[in-house]
């Protein structure tokens, strides 16, 4: 395989974390906003989402993570998961 992904330091990355949403219902202490107020029109689009993973699979990532926000906000997240 030589499409791998690679961080400056040489070693080829094997997992990615994906945003899904920065919307939440909660105010948990642990979460945060980085000064920024969660806007649903900069979420990250499914079909930009669908094409990042597919890439970043074909590329040597075995794990992919989702994270941020509460993914029920997300009309697509079904999709997403498939």
């Amino acid at each position: 395989m030589n499409n791998l992904l690679m961080d400056p330091y040489g070693r080829v990355i094997t997992s990615l974390r994906v945003s899904i949403t920065q919307r939440c219902n909660l105010n948990r202490i642990y979460c945060h906003e980085e000064g920024e107020e969660a806007n649903p029109e900069r979420e990250v689009s499914l079909d930009t989402i669908v094409k990042t993973v597919t890439i970043a699979t074909e590329s040597g990532v075995k794990k992919v993570k989702f994270s941020r926000g509460e993914p029920y906000y997300t009309n697509n997240l079904r999709q997403i998961m498939c």
